[in-house]
């Protein structure tokens, strides 16, 4: 079921539940989906039937006689109960978007909240990204280098023993470079063919 989520209360009287588009008066497309009003669920109609993936967003949900400090609590009450801290985490990023992050501060358990991996996974993607960029910068020198050697390699055996100032250009070839040296390279009358390809 595709479903489209309000949060809070829309400034408008009447939201749509589908599209329909026409050209030269003929129906190309009808859409259609469910319109959910957060704010007019009962938040312990959600805790009743146990629907545990809407817990975080009883934040939004409707809270009658409690103050919107009571209410903050006991969401974040319940999210600590499930001993999972990514509930909390989610919780407290839900309480933050409708009440603001000033009234939460004083309230939620910072050790919890830290303690999730959607807190941690930021840094640690950032940590991770920069490993793979190492392995794969290591990797790009690796190929470059073998590339290299092999076309020494292959440019000694054709024409004799390179001179040391034509290896050392090779040596500092970009990896485009050494790829038009390798296509080219049974073409070359001479060694030195290859240096138009390093200028």
């Amino acid at each position: 079921m595709q479903a489209l989520v309000l949060l809070k209360e829309p400034g408008i009287k009447n939201v749509s539940s589908g599209t329909e588009n026409y050209v030269f008066g003929k129906e190309v497309l009808k859409h259609r989906y469910e319109v959910i009003k957060l704010y007019e669920m009962d938040k312990h109609d959600i805790l009743k039937r146990n629907v545990k993936a809407l817990f975080p967003m009883r934040i939004f949900m409707k809270h009658k006689n409690e103050s919107p400090m009571e209410h903050l609590k006991e969401c974040l009450d319940v999210a600590e109960k499930i001993g999972d801290p990514d509930f909390y985490f989610m919780t407290v990023e839900c309480g933050k978007k409708l009440y603001g992050r000033e009234i939460l501060e004083r309230i939620f358990k910072e050790a919890i909240y830290m303690s999730s991996g959607l807190y941690r996974q930021p840094y640690e993607t950032g940590k991770m990204e920069g490993k793979l960029e190492g392995i794969m910068e290591g990797e790009t020198k690796g190929k470059i280098e073998g590339k290299t050697d092999l076309l020494i390699k292959l440019l000694s055996r054709r024409f004799g023993l390179l001179p040391v100032e034509l290896r050392k250009k090779i040596s500092e070839a970009d990896q485009y470079q050494l790829d038009l040296i390798a296509e080219s390279i049974f073409d070359f009358k001479s060694a030195d063919d290859t240096l138009k390809y390093l200028q």
